[in-house]
């Protein structure tokens, strides 16, 4: 009897055992599947966090490029792109008001995006690394997860000849006993729903940060591209309608812009019906009147300068009702991008894009945006306050072990970080209240004009076309234009630009013009009877230390106006230097050199024969000097500011001529 019992009490012992072995082992792969799982699920915010901050930092890089972009378009027009000569100041306002308005909202665009760029990289680190951690388990942790037989042998006799189905196990018998983690300030992460957007919660409040910058920094790039767009139009204006003289060219050029800027300020601005009339009216207003001032000036009869008669009125009209179209469109433009409290234009498109786990969607609903909820953000699945239909959750027994769940602690926004938010709107509003008091200068400028009032802050310039004038057959080469009025030459006489009239010149009787240089005010002309430089206010020939005769008959007629110009610098100027006289191939080359000597004569050097001729002021010929110059293409030559003329070796760098 004693052998039955003792080998029944050795198998259930042996029984008993084993079981508490499996269950053991099963309760450690638990565990240790829990932690996997946990570490798996924070990789997961983990990863979500980056690409939320990716977001904001890929935007704002493409945002920079594009300004980076157009800003060097914009700088090359407005530094190599002038105006004709001649376009009036009402366009050259515009047009440079233009070209600075969109160099500013640009740079405004670029350091924006850098800001939020920046801010968005730094708060990354600083939720990877101080936030949003791996639950690693620590060495004990994990040795606390596995169980000893030592533990299984303190659980009493019971446990240990438990008969199976009639007998109650122990609850020492768990194998958790001692196995709790003790938490050192390291909360564990569990399941709970609120761990699924406590990520999303923070993002969101550290997204407050810089939402306003990245939201105003497409709000500028958007500003500045139409700025862009209108000096392009303004551009085409003076180029192709005033001096091309093809106006339908110029006016096609504007159709093409302002239907750009048209269409892409609809895209970006949520309006309603009525509110997007009046933004396609103040976009196209600007361009239309100032085209309709090129048409009245382009038609209208030639006019003298400011200090002759009045300015032209209806131009400047026209032209006041564009500029003040500019400073509407700005104050409506920015009406319509004012920040909320978030520091946020919630009347802009694009905002919904900086929200993409939708939690401003109920603002956007607000304003009635035309394209209700975005449909991308509509088609991704939303959560509910109940909870992921496919969370898991710890057993009952491991409910005590589990610890307190990560939950945020959100600093609640103060007075100074909503003063913060506004930075950004309240930067908008300076560049814009600069830019529209420059408009307002360009308005008071143009406004007087008609008046005859010289601001002095603006060139008044005329342009107009010469068809009321002398047929052009008529017209020789010889054409001044300044400031001051218009005058050109035909082969009867001088021809004033403002009325079409003939100029009295006082001209030997008989006389030929065969060329004009000089200015409006003080022309000049070369006759073609005495060879003579004669000016047409006194009639006298050119007062010089010597009589200047030019052999007009058989001077090219290239050259005439060559040394009819470098002859006028010298006799204008005190010092007497070479002046090189550049042009076409006539009769004393394309490369030559005109100077007076120290003996007062005119003399010209011809590079390409290697000779200097001086002129006779008897015969008004060109008679070759006794000096020869050595031919040798070795040597370059020069002037100096002695009035010298030195050929230098190419080889030695060496003087090896002096011609005094």
């Amino acid at each position: 009897m004693a052998d039955v019992l003792g080998e029944v009490g050795g198998e259930l012992f042996q029984y008993n055992r084993e079981g508490w072995k499996f269950g053991a082992e099963l309760r450690q792969r638990d565990l240790y599947q829990r932690q996997k799982m946990r570490i798996k699920q924070v990789d997961l915010y983990r990863d979500d966090i980056r690409e939320l901050f990716d977001l904001t930092v890929g935007k704002m890089d493409k945002y920079i490029i594009v300004c980076l972009v157009m800003l060097s378009i914009t700088m090359e027009m407005f530094f190599k792109g002038r105006n004709p000569v001649g376009t009036p100041s009402w366009i050259f306002w515009c047009w440079s008001i233009c070209t600075a308005g969109a160099m500013l909202y640009l740079l405004m665009s670029i350091w924006l995006a850098l800001h939020a760029s920046i801010s968005a990289q730094t708060f990354s680190v600083r939720c990877l690394t101080q936030w949003l951690r791996l639950p690693i388990p620590s060495t004990s942790e994990i040795a606390k997860g596995a169980a000893k037989l030592e533990e299984y042998e303190k659980t009493g006799a019971d446990s240990l000849l438990r008969v199976p189905v009639l007998g109650k196990a122990s609850e020492k018998a768990t194998g958790l006993e001692g196995t709790q983690v003790q938490h050192s300030g390291q909360e564990d992460l569990t399941t709970a729903w609120q761990l699924f957007t406590s990520h999303f919660e923070l993002f969101n409040r550290l997204h407050r940060k810089w939402q306003g910058y990245e939201a105003y920094s497409r709000v500028c790039m958007c500003l500045g591209l139409n700025h862009f767009l209108g000096a392009m139009s303004y551009f085409s204006l003076a180029v192709y309608a005033l001096d091309l003289l093809s106006p339908w060219a110029g006016w096609a050029f504007v159709a093409i812009f302002q239907s750009s800027a048209v269409i892409h300020a609809r895209l970006n601005l949520t309006l309603t019906f009525a509110e997007t009339a009046v933004m396609v009216a103040l976009v196209m207003i600007p361009s239309l009147f100032l085209s309709i001032a090129v048409a009245v000036t382009m038609t209208a009869p030639g006019v003298g300068g400011i200090n002759e008669t009045k300015y032209e009125l209806a131009p400047c009209l026209f032209a006041c009702v564009g500029i003040l179209g500019h400073i509407v469109w700005i104050i409506f433009f920015l009406s319509k991008t004012k920040s909320d409290i978030n520091g946020l234009p919630i009347k802009f498109s694009t905002v919904w894009c900086i929200d993409v786990l939708g939690f401003g969607m109920e603002t956007l609903r607000e304003v009635q945006e035309p394209v209700g909820k975005p449909t991308y953000v509509s088609r991704l699945p939303g959560y509910s306050k109940e909870g992921p239909k496919n969370q898991f959750d710890l057993g009952d027994d491991d409910e005590p072990y589990a610890g307190n769940s990560v939950i945020v602690d959100l600093v609640p926004e103060t007075e100074e970080s909503v003063k913060r938010s506004q930075l950004p709107w309240s930067v908008f509003k300076i560049g814009s209240a600069f830019t529209v008091g420059l408009w307002v200068l360009a308005f008071a400028q143009t406004i007087v004009l008609p008046f005859g009032v010289d601001t002095g802050i603006g060139q008044v310039s005329t342009r107009r076309l010469l068809d009321f004038s002398v047929d052009a057959p008529s017209i020789t080469r010889g054409f001044l234009r300044d400031d001051h009025g218009l005058v050109y030459a035909t082969e009867d006489g001088l021809v004033d630009g403002k009325s079409g009239n003939p100029i009295s010149c006082r001209l030997a009787e008989g006389s030929v013009i065969r060329g004009l240089s000089g200015s409006v005010r003080r022309p000049y002309v070369l006759t073609g009877s005495t060879g003579s430089i004669v000016s047409c206010v006194t009639g006298k020939i050119l007062d010089s230390p010597f009589d200047v005769r030019i052999n007009a008959i058989a001077v090219h007629e290239d050259d005439v106006f060559g040394l009819i110009d470098s002859a006028l610098k010298f006799f204008d100027s005190t010092s007497k230097r070479w002046i090189t006289i550049s042009g076409s191939e006539g009769r004393y080359g394309s490369n030559c050199s005109m100077g007076i000597n120290q003996d007062g004569e005119l003399v010209v050097m011809r590079f390409r024969n290697q000779t200097i001729d001086r002129w006779n002021s008897q015969t008004g010929d060109l008679m070759e000097m006794d000096v020869v110059l050595p031919h040798s293409e070795d040597i370059v030559w020069g002037h100096t500011d002695g009035n010298s003329l030195i050929g230098i070796s190419k080889k030695d760098r060496s003087r090896v001529f002096t011609v005094i």
